[in-house]
């Protein structure tokens, strides 16, 4: 049996940096809007186990202050927001991720 978990925002009752998760669960989602706005680091993200990630969500995020989103009502399509997709791709790719992107449209 593998386990995947969501990893979800703060104002979902979750704290910061909760992509380290990655470490030791089976399985996990990365979604890059929360990732972005919860202000998580590349050299964390860099740190975990691609095979371990399930599935990749991709979409953008309005331009505010990371720490100001309360809720995912500022997500947006890919391109048209402003979290660092390339760098994100990239950082995926080094850790070995081969799986799933899907891109989620707003709102879902």
């Amino acid at each position: 049996m593998r386990v995947s978990i969501r990893i979800l925002p703060p104002h979902f009752g979750h704290k910061r940096g909760s992509t380290l998760y990655i470490f030791w669960i089976s399985r996990a989602w990365f979604f890059m809007y929360h990732f972005y706005i919860n202000d998580s680091k590349m050299e964390d993200l860099r740190k975990a186990d691609g095979r371990k990630i399930f599935m990749v969500h991709i979409n953008a995020a309005a331009d505010k202050p990371v720490g100001t989103f309360d809720s995912d009502a500022y997500r947006l399509m890919p391109g048209d927001g402003i979290i660092p997709t390339g760098e994100i791709f990239n950082a995926l790719k080094e850790i070995g991720y081969q799986g799933i992107i899907i891109i989620l449209t707003k709102p879902y």
